[in-house]
């Protein structure tokens, strides 16, 4: 990449100082969507992927543009978005519509899949692959001798969704013993439950109900991304169907934050009926999937 010949005045052009690299860009999603209070740099390397020192370098230079503050006291460094600043909440509104449009995406491929005659028994997104790339791998793990028929279904649907988003969709299938070598961390589920390789990563099990919330206590976000995904559900349903998504919204919505951490992690028949339909594992991402793990085997 040639350098820049000219340089600009940072009062005209404060985007260039803000977003100027990509740690910047990094740590803006995660304190505009991502953090309910303020973050530590150790904790922002975590969720960015970043070195601490990285992390920190790039933090002091958003808080010299003044899009974000240090609210700590003494060498407790901690960070949040000024949202009075003029710029902040605008781009945490471009954020906001970044996301949207992968989840629309992700959406999409679920209502396609879940409305075929005979849907998998298991899909997900393989994952997303690193730096810029337009094309997406779909799992997908079928009852045997049922390829052809899928195919034929679900190939001119995919072929809309292509269109719409500008991606490139991929469809691999596996067989039973192939789900076993499957990195289920970095996958997004779109239809079924994915095969647990540990009882981290068993979404009905107990250990994952206490793990999921350790997380919710550092992190809220994610209720409102749970009561979505239940409302965006129960406006997709058959008809007919969605008791328990009747039951999840009423959860939810009512259910003080003391209450609803309790009741994650209880033993009650209801809790234990629900747990086999959460909305949680459909809206987390590869980072929480990852802090999930490392909650579960902290010890005792």
């Amino acid at each position: 990449m040639r350098p820049i010949a000219a340089s600009q005045s940072s009062l005209r052009f404060p985007l260039n100082e803000v977003l100027g690299t990509p740690g910047q860009v990094r740590l803006l999603r995660v304190l505009a969507t991502e953090a309910a209070e303020s973050i530590a740099p150790q904790e922002a390397a975590a969720r960015t992927g970043m070195t601490e020192s990285g992390a920190r370098k790039a933090l002091r230079r958003l808080e010299r543009t003044g899009i974000v503050e240090n609210v700590g006291d003494g060498r407790a460094h901690r960070y949040v978005m000024r949202r009075e600043a003029g710029l902040a909440e605008r781009i945490a509104r471009l954020f906001e519509l970044e996301q949207k449009g992968s989840d629309a995406l992700v959406q999409a491929l679920r209502r396609v899949l879940r409305g075929l005659s005979t849907p998998p028994k298991t899909a997900w997104v393989n994952h997303f692959l690193e730096g810029w790339a337009d094309c997406l791998e779909i799992g997908v793990f079928l009852d045997q001798g049922s390829e052809k028929g899928f195919l034929r279904e679900l190939g001119p649907r995919l072929g809309g969704l292509e269109a719409d988003f500008g991606v490139s969709l991929e469809l691999r299938f596996f067989s039973q013993a192939e789900l076993a070598d499957i990195d289920w961390s970095k996958a997004v589920p779109l239809v079924g439950t994915p095969v647990a390789d540990g009882p981290a990563l068993n979404h009905r099990s107990a250990q994952f109900a206490n793990a999921l919330v350790s997380l919710l206590e550092e992190d809220l976000s994610l209720l409102k991304r749970a009561r979505e995904h239940v409302d965006w559900e129960l406006k997709h349903r058959d008809p007919g169907n969605g008791h328990d998504l009747w039951e999840w919204r009423k959860v939810l919505d009512t259910y003080p934050l003391p209450r609803l951490l309790n009741f994650l992690e209880s033993d009650s028949p209801l809790a234990a009926r629900l747990r086999q339909s959460s909305p949680f594992p459909a809206v987390l991402s590869q980072e929480e999937l990852d802090r999930l793990g490392a909650f579960h085997r902290q010890p005792n």
